[in-house]
């Protein structure tokens, strides 16, 4: 949607690991500031002023957010790339080992829990690798872990579907 800088527009220091309560706060504040709401008897270039920080506010909360989005958001603004690989073997074959787990899972059993638990844990190292390689400044590390918690991601989406549980990573 836009190239400006999500840290910037919700005036966070750019860093992976975001404390979400903070996020929430930063942006609420900001968004009660700029809602279009408040400017409704302004001019309407003010109004549309407006509009449009209100439409990047929200375009820059919901890119930190997500991890995925908010690790290529970091990247770039570091001056790297970071690229979702379709062909990693070894990813691959890690995902299809957990969606062949979720599959022969049933549902309501203690082992859709127990399933959910560790892809938690997994998710949650993952993360934690990926704000070591920026902290780091490991660069060539994002592309593959950021591929790898895309898998995850899904996985955790087949659990939701299988079992109604959430699975949700740490930051």
């Amino acid at each position: 949607m836009t190239s400006q800088n999500p840290y910037t527009l919700l005036e966070l220091e750019p860093t992976f690991a975001i404390d979400i309560k903070t996020l929430d706060q930063q942006y609420f504040k900001l968004q009660r500031q700029f809602h279009p709401d408040r400017f409704a008897q302004h001019t309407e270039e003010e109004r549309k002023v407006t509009e449009n920080h209100s439409s990047l506010l929200n375009y820059a909360y919901q890119n930190l957010k997500r991890p995925i989005e908010r690790a290529k958001s970091l990247a770039q603004l570091l001056g790297h790339e970071i690229e979702v690989l379709r062909s990693s073997e070894t990813i691959l074959v890690e995902a299809m080992h957990w969606r062949e787990r979720v599959l022969v899972t049933e549902v309501g059993s203690s082992d859709l829990d127990t399933l959910s638990q560790e892809l938690q844990q997994d998710m949650s190292a993952c993360l934690d690798a990926i704000d070591l390689a920026f902290m780091t400044r490991d660069f060539s590390a994002l592309s593959p872990l950021v591929t790898k918690l895309s898998f995850l991601e899904k996985v955790a989406q087949d659990i939701k579907k299988k079992g109604q549980i959430n699975v949700t990573p740490n930051f």
